[in-house]
């Protein structure tokens, strides 16, 4: 060394680079991606940045698609341009929206390293994800197709399971429906019930979240026909639970097996959705009908801020302006929708 500044300058870097051995920075930054992906996943879920079913979707992203390629690189190996060309192979065999899943669950990880110190920044940030060569998956199911599908269901399915079907037709998500109890159901407004939701049941945990996807309760108005079926599937949960001597306690859940007098497991559901799918030919989820009912709120004019809050939609400003509203916004969305909703 030249001077005794450059002298102290290295003596500086080997002091900090003792330092951060002292808290494993140089065993850490020999990490694979696997291990530090197990790693970031299970804290994300310890400190409830993410629920157990957020996590079975992010594993299963990285299982099938990121750990093939990258699983075994170690963090710090990893190579922009060798990135570049693996997303761009991805676009030719999977949908757009399929590859920006699990390049943004990668590139959530590989951020969240820079923060805790193991690496020094993301080489891979801002890779662009072009178009696919797959067609995005068509998610429209227009207003015959609703009539026809709805009419199918109301036909062959017995009224009680019709009742949960018909639910979907609101914009509640499956566990929404799942997690619906006697003490969601409040007041009627008129010929129209609202339904305070604040629990869900899910494939991680099917007994229940104790809240919605967002850790926010939210309210949802029926329309009459929704009111109708909904009192029938309470008078039938009743009477189930005293075919097994017991009483359906507010905080029971609604939809339940008659042969066990225990609630239905999470895929309920979509088998009654496939049943009808088979009658009818087309193809409807759960899901779809939140898309359709998303679709008929814009189609007939519903402000967009009523429209987020009313979905439970945490990710517009325009939600967190309008959180004052809460259950009025429920009436109005359904005043202006209910006529897209009528199948007969």
């Amino acid at each position: 060394m030249k001077t005794l500044q450059e002298a102290k300058i290295r003596l500086a870097e080997i002091e900090r680079t003792l330092d951060m051995d002292e808290f494993g920075y140089i065993t850490r930054k020999k990490m694979t991606c696997d291990e530090y992906y197990q790693e970031y996943a299970t804290r994300k879920v310890q400190t409830q940045i993410w629920s157990k079913d957020t996590k079975r979707k992010k594993d299963m992203d990285w299982k099938n698609h990121v750990s093939p390629a990258f699983g075994n690189t170690p963090l710090v190996k990893l190579n922009r341009a060798s990135y570049e060309l693996w997303i761009a192979d991805q676009l030719k065999i999977g949908a757009r929206s399929s590859v920006k899943s699990y390049h943004d669950t990668f590139m959530g990880m590989l951020n969240d390293a820079v923060v805790i110190g193991v690496l020094e920044r993301n080489r891979l940030l801002r890779v662009n994800i072009g178009e696919s060569e797959i067609p995005a998956k068509d998610k429209s199911f227009s207003f015959e197709d609703y009539k026809v599908w709805m009419s199918a269901a109301e036909r062959y399915l017995p009224s009680y399971d019709f009742a949960f079907v018909y639910i979907a037709s609101f914009g509640l998500r499956r566990g929404e429906i799942l997690g619906l109890k006697p003490i969601a159901i409040h007041a009627q407004k008129g010929f129209n019930t609202k339904l305070k939701l604040d629990d869900t049941r899910t494939n991680e945990e099917p007994e229940g979240k104790g809240s919605t996807k967002n850790k926010n309760e939210r309210w949802i108005t029926l329309n009459k026909r929704g009111t109708d079926l909904l009192n029938e599937a309470l008078k039938e949960a009743t009477e189930i639970k005293k075919d097994f001597n017991e009483i359906l306690h507010q905080n029971d859940y609604l939809y339940m097996n008659p042969r066990t007098g225990k609630p239905y497991d999470v895929g309920q559901l979509n088998r009654l959705f496939k049943q009808i799918n088979e009658i009818t030919g087309l193809h409807a989820h759960p899901h779809l009908l939140r898309h359709y009912f998303t679709t008929q709120m814009a189609v007939t004019g519903v402000p967009k801020e009523h429209a987020a809050s009313f979905l439970g939609h945490t990710n517009t400003h325009m939600t967190e302006k309008y959180t004052h509203i809460k259950d009025e916004v429920s009436d109005n969305v359904i005043d202006i929708v209910n006529s897209r909703l009528n199948y007969n």
